[in-house]
């Protein structure tokens, strides 16, 4: 494994902890890793994100990134409580 590999799998493992907690709970109150998404409403972050996924590369971006990219989602959703209106625009 290179360097570069050893130290991204690393970085994973270290925030599996926090990442499995999430699953766990939920539709808890708050996440244990909050990543924010750029935007001023939640539409516009929501929109920014799948951009985002839209355009992302795996060959020139680390796993923790492409990871965190979708993680946006999660918190998206998570702040709409997974509501079927959250979900319908991630739909769209």
């Amino acid at each position: 494994m290179k360097p570069d590999e050893e130290l991204e799998a690393q970085q994973i493992h270290d925030h599996l902890a926090l990442y499995l907690q999430d699953l766990d709970h939920p539709m808890g109150t708050e996440l244990a890793m909050p990543i924010e998404a750029a935007g001023e409403t939640w539409s516009e972050k929501l929109s920014n994100v799948c951009s985002d996924i839209e355009d992302l590369n795996p060959r020139t971006l680390s796993t923790a990134e492409v990871l965190e990219t979708y993680y946006k989602v999660g918190s998206l959703l998570f702040e709409k409580g997974w509501g079927d209106e959250a979900r319908r625009e991630l739909a769209e």
